[in-house]
Parts: structure tokens; C-alpha cells; sequence
């Protein structure tokens, strides 16, 4: 991983496997920030120090998550 002060690509791998079990959802952060900024590679535009998200990287937190929780709630409606 280029920015290993992050968490790390196989961790992320993992949680992806764990969330296929039936009633665990995932709330993707990695996929949402790299979807976030054109060249797909989350820096400074949403990073205050490479770790620490920026106002606009909070909110796409929160986004992401409520949308995991829509999601979620409205499956069996």
C-alpha cells in the first residue's frame, strides 16, 4: 500500500469477505473516497494529513454510511 499509514488494502479485503455473511452490511469507505475524486487516488482534496479526513471527507463518511443504512432497511419492504 503507497500510503501505509491508512489502513491497509487486505484489511479492507477482509471486511468485503466478512460482509458477504448474511446480516452484515458494508459501509465502504475506501471504494466511496476513491469514487470521490476523478483519478480515483483520495489525497489532500478530502485529507488533512493523509489520515485525517477534511469537513468534506466527514460528510461523505456520514453519507455513505446512511446510504448503507437505507439500504439496509428498506431490503424485505
Amino acid at each position: 500500500d503507497p500510503m501505509n499509514w491508512r489502513t491497509q488494502s487486505r484489511f479492507n479485503e477482509a471486511l468485503r469477505t466478512l460482509a458477504g455473511q448474511p446480516g452484515v452490511a458494508l459501509v465502504d469507505v475506501e471504494l466511496a473516497f476513491g469514487q470521490a475524486v476523478p483519478d480515483g487516488i483520495p489525497d489532500d482534496r478530502l485529507f488533512a494529513d493523509g489520515c485525517h479526513p477534511f469537513p468534506a471527507g466527514h460528510k461523505l463518511i456520514a453519507e455513505t454510511i446512511l446510504s448503507v443504512i437505507k439500504a439496509s432497511t428498506s431490503v424485505g419492504r
